[in-house]
């Protein structure tokens, strides 16, 4: 793998987009969509080349220090990973184009049930909290494609919606495609976008939020521009070499916005270069969706006193939500086995494992519940394992501290991200 893929890898990680090839093990990817054309290496397409295998990665002997947490094991971490993966990939493959490990489906129970086997499994219990959640953004069904010159129609098959976006309806709209580079404000400058699709080619931003062309990022804000200038439709080519969906969240809300894998996207811009008039035919079609029956629940691992350690972690995700969350939720379950393979003695604090199911989704489980509801004032430490495995580490030494030690409420990491 070359130096620049290796930083790609890490950006995904950093920047908290979602990519269909950020996985580091075969079991749990695929391809990716076939597209017409490629540029360059790139993934999910060309994982066998730019993934690192397992026997790979380097390992370090542990120190004196280090040697008491020896059982906690990398691989089975990763294995829940690829399990939870499959979950959302089953999903999908029953013909849902908007997919994941979404609250309410058939891939968010049988998330939660994977969880409560696991937990139980290692002597914890687990109890069971329903509620409803009002409504969801869900989309049934999208589409892009355009006309070449020669007539031939080309079908996008990386395009992907953002969340909270303008849907079409079945009849879907039909603008030409201008492109507008990184979509600053020069680049606008003498352009007519008005009724146009207008693309943008978006850039992950390194030590900030979402990618450049989103208000989210507080870049170029190419998306708001674009919209406020009259733009139909705009289209985010997302810069990573490759054939990836994304879904980075945060949609344009009164225009359609997508996104496209830097391979179709090139593949388009290369016929506008060429003078071509492209007309594109675009459709968004997101239902009403009331009261979704879904749960969270909490796993208990008894302590010599009745102060609690308190794991958060969300089982929701796109895709095959392995960084996003299936890693925090692989952490979660290390935890507690580290902790489960100890006698009572030697816990002093009592641990409960919290999952819930809408993270992307308006958090009604914790802003509307848990968080109302908890007996807060029992919890010494509260830890969010969220987009990886780092914070299991942190969890462990916690525990470690006397009963006595000065009480504390930890941020959650994915507050402390967008703060």
């Amino acid at each position: 793998m070359t130096k620049s893929y290796r930083f790609v890898l890490a950006a995904f990680a950093a920047c908290g987009v979602v990519l269909v090839a950020a996985v580091t093990s075969y079991a749990q990817m695929d391809l990716g969509p076939k597209v017409e054309m490629t540029y360059g290496e790139g993934l999910p397409r060309d994982r066998d080349r730019l993934l690192f295998k397992d026997d790979q990665y380097p390992v370090w002997p542990l120190t004196p220090e280090q040697k008491q947490y020896a059982t906690i094991n990398g691989a089975r971490m990763k294995q829940h990973v690829v399990d939870l993966a499959q979950v959302s990939l089953r999903y999908r493959d029953t013909g849902h184009k908007w997919w994941g490990r979404l609250p309410g489906t058939t891939a968010d129970k049988e998330g939660m049930a994977y969880m409560t086997r696991e937990f139980e499994s290692l002597g914890l219990k687990v109890e069971h909290f329903p509620y409803t959640m009002p409504d969801d953004w869900r989309p049934t069904d999208f589409a892009a494609s355009y006309k070449t010159a020669d007539g031939k129609t080309i079908e996008l098959t990386t395009v992907f919606p953002v969340s909270d976006t303008k849907a079409t309806g079945s009849q879907g709209i039909t603008a030409e495609a201008i492109w507008v580079g990184i979509g600053s404000g020069a680049d606008f400058i003498g352009r007519d976008v008005k009724g146009k699709a207008v693309i943008v080619y978006s850039t992950f931003v390194p030590g900030g939020r979402s990618h450049s062309a989103s208000d989210r990022a507080g870049l170029f804000n190419a998306n708001a521009r674009a919209a406020k200038l009259g733009a139909a439709a705009v289209i985010d080519v997302m810069a990573v070499p490759g054939n990836g969906q994304f879904e980075p969240e945060g949609g344009l809300r009164d225009v359609l916005n997508l996104t496209l894998s830097q391979d179709e996207g090139f593949a388009l811009k290369d016929r506008l270069d060429n003078g071509e008039k492209v007309v594109m035919n675009l459709k968004l079609e997101v239902p009403e969706l009331l009261n979704i029956q879904t749960e969270y629940t909490i796993a208990t691992l008894p302590g010599v006193s009745d102060e609690q350690i308190v794991v958060m972690t969300h089982t929701d995700g796109y895709f095959q939500a392995a960084m996003d969350n299936a890693a925090g939720m692989a952490s979660a379950l290390e935890i507690a086995r580290f902790y489960a393979g100890k006698p009572l003695q030697d816990r002093p604090r009592t641990m409960r494992f919290i999952q819930f199911p809408d993270h992307h989704h308006g958090e009604i489980a914790r802003g509307q519940h848990i968080d109302k509801t908890y007996p807060w004032d029992k919890v010494a430490v509260k830890l969010t394992t969220d987009d990886g495995a780092s914070v299991a580490d942190a969890a462990v030494h916690v525990q470690q501290r006397s009963h006595a030690d000065e009480r504390c409420r930890c941020v959650p990491l994915e507050r402390a991200r967008q703060s």
